[in-house]
């Protein structure tokens, strides 16, 4: 490979002459020809330069061996290459682990995005995934990309970006996105702010999802709300089953107390029945 570099360098620089000196050369074992090229043909006025340098090693990135190339990547400091060779890289280069490795250098989100829509392998594209939930996750309210990652995102990222964020504008805008009332009853009960936990719950209509998260929530501003959003769905039967089982107090003395109002009425009602009957 080092000779064909050699060779079409020295095309450009002195054309026939090139010629006439490779006819001979192309003869010739590979070993013997980088002893000409460089103890013969480097005395030419024409390769003045030093062709050590010419002949120099690829850098590690474009190592015949792929873990050559991943470990490079992972290793090698920002200076060293460019955002455009990284994109080719992640785009073309046929082992996916060094694909990975290009990727988690790319400062484009959009770069980031559209490799992980096309790539074919599976691994090439939860990393993509994985990176825009780390950016996510760590951006800030007013991110100018933040619509566009979140666009992307699946619920089951909706909602571990709407429990980690940092920002409570990233966290609030995941949850927005959010339409499956199983994730927004996890969001709920685990978020640990509770402005983005009563977000979800808001969000919420799935009478079964909610009864979790009055279950099972620790905060009690949010237990209560998914209760109250509850009550006009709420049969004896399920009254019952959150007055004995609920984590938090606040929440089994509310539906005991409703337990107890129905209860009443319900007797009320009967024996306003019997009355009528006689």
């Amino acid at each position: 490979m080092g000779i064909q570099r050699v060779q079409r360098w020295l095309h450009f620089q002195n054309g026939s002459r090139t010629l006439q000196i490779f006819r001979f050369v192309d003869r010739l074992t590979t070993r013997s020809r980088v002893c000409i090229v460089y103890h013969r043909l480097s005395s030419l006025p024409f390769l003045r330069m030093n062709l050590l340098e010419k002949l120099r090693a690829q850098p590690g990135w474009q190592d015949g061996d792929a873990a050559v190339r991943a470990a490079t990547l992972r290793t090698m400091a920002a200076a060293d290459v460019t955002q455009t060779a990284l994109v080719e890289i992640a785009r073309l280069d046929d082992a996916p682990g060094v694909r990975c490795e290009a990727l988690r250098r790319l400062e484009s989100i959009e770069d980031v995005l559209s490799i992980g829509r096309s790539d074919p392998d599976e691994t090439v594209r939860a990393t993509a995934t994985e990176i825009l939930r780390r950016r996510a996750i760590e951006a800030q309210e007013d991110a100018g990309d933040l619509e566009i990652v979140l666009a992307s995102f699946s619920a089951r990222d909706l909602a571990l970006v709407s429990r980690s964020a940092r920002s409570d504008g990233v966290s609030l805008a995941a949850v927005s996105r959010l339409t499956d009332d199983k994730w927004l009853g996890t969001v709920a009960r685990v978020a640990g702010r509770v402005e983005v936990a009563k977000a979800a719950v808001e969000r919420m209509h799935n009478p079964v999802d909610l009864q979790e998260v009055a279950l099972k929530s620790d905060d009690k501003t949010v237990a209560l709300l998914a209760f109250g959003k509850l009550t006009d769905d709420l049969n004896l039967e399920t009254l019952t089953v959150i007055a004995k089982r609920a984590r938090l107090k606040a929440v089994a003395r509310h539906a005991h107390a409703l337990l107890t109002e129905r209860e009443t009425m319900s007797t009320a009602v009967e024996s306003s029945a019997a009355v009528l009957e006689r």
